[in-house]
C-alpha cells in the first residue's frame, strides 16, 4: 500500500494534524491521542500493536489509516488492510460495520476460506480481510502467498 508523497513528507506534528483534521471530518468528533498515535505509526510503515478496551474506537484506526493512502484515478482506494480477531463473530461484526460505512470487506472463516474467495481478495475485491485469530497461522500464511504474487 502507497502513502501519497505530500503525506510522507510531513513530520510527526503536521501528520498528526492531518490525521486528527480526517477523523473530525469522518466522524464529526475528534480522535483520541491513542487513534492518531496508532494511524501515524502505521503511516509511516511501523511495526503496530494497540491493545485497547471495548468501546475505545479501534475499528476506527484502519478506517482513518486505508482513507490516507493513495486512491486511484477514479478516486478508489488502493489496499488491502488485514485485520486479526479472537473470535470470529467478531469479525462479522467489522464486516457489517465497514460495508455500512461504504467500505467492502469480507471475515475469512474456515466455511468460506476458498480458492473463490482467495481470488476475490487478489483482485482488490475487498479493502478489509478480517479472519479468527485462532486461524491466523493458515490466514497469514495464505495471505502472505497472496500479496506476496500480486506484488
Amino acid at each position: 500500500m502507497e502513502v501519497p508523497k505530500k503525506t510522507q513528507a510531513c513530520n510527526e506534528d503536521e501528520l498528526k494534524g492531518l490525521i486528527e483534521r480526517q477523523g473530525l471530518k469522518k466522524y464529526n468528533q475528534p480522535c483520541k491521542p491513542r487513534q492518531v498515535e496508532t494511524v501515524a505509526s502505521l503511516i509511516r510503515g511501523r511495526n503496530t500493536f494497540l491493545l485497547a478496551a471495548t468501546g475505545f474506537g479501534k475499528s476506527r484506526i484502519p478506517e482513518l489509516y486505508l482513507d490516507l493512502l493513495c486512491k486511484d484515478r477514479s478516486g478508489d482506494i488502493q489496499g488491502v488492510v488485514v485485520v486479526l480477531n479472537p473470535l470470529d463473530a467478531l469479525g462479522d461484526n467489522q464486516v457489517a460495520e465497514k460495508i455500512q460505512a461504504g467500505f467492502t470487506a469480507i471475515n475469512l472463516t474456515q466455511l468460506n476460506f476458498s480458492e473463490e474467495a482467495e481470488i476475490d481478495v487478489k483482485s482488490g475485491n475487498y479493502n478489509f480481510v478480517y479472519s479468527c485469530a485462532r486461524q491466523s497461522t493458515v490466514t497469514v500464511f495464505f495471505m502472505s502467498e497472496m500479496l506476496t504474487k500480486k506484488n
